[in-house]
């Protein structure tokens, strides 16, 4: 339902045809599916005297007065909001805790997911069990209401957790590697371009001189993406002084400064020195990827022996246990090699993935 409102939002903004390329452009969907939006929006708004008008070669606008609008989106949240799981709800006040700057009244809460007082203090009862894992903790204030207590840099993790892409929403075609339910979520929680973010990534990739896994790509761009979105809040990322030494020297920092530099022009944001180093910090922990990894006839070689030597150790015990000869296997060795660098520098910057095969 979030596309159609923001379809509506579009048409009247402005009392003039759109064409469908445009709205399309705007809303970050494909012209068909902007189509079929349409076709059941016309239904929809016309129980609120509002008229969808399509003229071949113009495009198409709203008619119908800001009361039938307001009503309509009034109308459609309360339904979004009534049809929602606990689950979802829950993730929903979360994430609304964090990206408002400000406590949220559980009476609010109530009118406003249109739940008990009771249910809303169960779901805070939930919320704070996930924030455990994170270091933090929701706290109240009398007559305020409630608020996320602790580090900006466990609430960005937070949010990518919300915003987390499963193998089942990424696809790959030529031109992109998301669902479409997936990029609906992004915009409706973070409210940035990702298409901008997308393009700003991929420049990212090619300068760093090797290829991101689809999975590593998208949530790349949603680590970047929460950044962005903190930064115009005005909430910077603190890191201690020992990561920052740990990070300092490493090649990909120019890469890191660059992608800065452009997000600052793109989004309208300042870069502290330590938010550059935060963007490092998810470069050297994304997913690598070779292609044709099939067709490799060189071992990858790393600036770090003590990690080949490792990788060949683990493969020389493999094959003693199997009774199979492994060690000339250069697939193996450069796929151990491409998997364990950034397996260890999430390790070693405590910057952890959901696996969803763990359990």
């Amino acid at each position: 339902m979030k596309r159609k409102n923001d379809i509506l939002k579009l048409l009247f903004s402005e009392n003039r045809y759109f064409s469908v390329s445009e709205i399309a452009k705007e809303i970050g969907f494909s012209e068909k599916t902007v189509r079929n939006e349409l076709k059941d929006l016309e239904s929809l708004v016309h129980n609120f005297d509002i008229e969808i008008i399509k003229k071949p070669g113009q495009g198409v606008m709203a008619n119908g007065d800001m009361y039938g609008f307001q009503s309509f989106m009034e109308a459609e949240t309360f339904r979004a909001r009534t049809q929602m799981s606990p689950s979802d709800r829950q993730k929903d006040i979360l994430s609304h805790l964090i990206l408002n700057n400000d406590s949220l009244l559980i009476k609010q809460l109530s009118i406003d997911y249109h739940v008990s007082h009771s249910t809303i203090n169960k779901d805070i009862q939930v919320i704070n069990e996930t924030l455990g894992d994170f270091g933090l903790d929701i706290s109240y204030h009398k007559g305020e209401g409630i608020y996320i207590e602790g580090s900006e840099d466990e609430k960005r993790k937070v949010l990518a957790f919300i915003n987390n892409v499963n193998s089942e929403e990424i696809y790959e075609t030529k031109n992109e590697i998301y669902s479409p339910q997936f990029l609906e979520r992004f915009k409706e929680s973070l409210n940035i371009d990702f298409k901008k973010v997308e393009s700003i990534v991929k420049t990212a990739e090619i300068a760093l001189g090797y290829h991101l896994s689809s999975e590593a790509m998208v949530n790349l761009i949603i680590h970047i993406a929460i950044a962005i979105r903190r930064m115009q809040q005005g909430n910077s990322v603190v890191l201690s002084p020992d990561m920052v030494n740990k990070l300092k020297g490493q090649k990909e920092y120019e890469v890191a400064e660059i992608t800065a530099k452009k997000i600052e022009i793109e989004f309208n944001v300042r870069f502290s020195e330590e938010e550059k180093y935060y963007i490092l910090l998810h470069f050297l922990c994304a997913k690598r990827l070779k292609e044709n990894m099939e067709i490799i006839d060189f071992k990858l070689q790393s600036d770090d022996i003590y990690l080949e030597e490792s990788v060949m150790k683990m493969i020389r015990n493999v094959q003693v246990e199997l009774g199979i000869f492994l060690e000339n296997d250069l697939h193996l060795f450069n796929s151990l090699m491409l998997h364990l660098k950034p397996a260890i520098n999430r390790l070693e910057y405590g910057l952890t993935i959901q696996n969803p095969l763990f359990d």
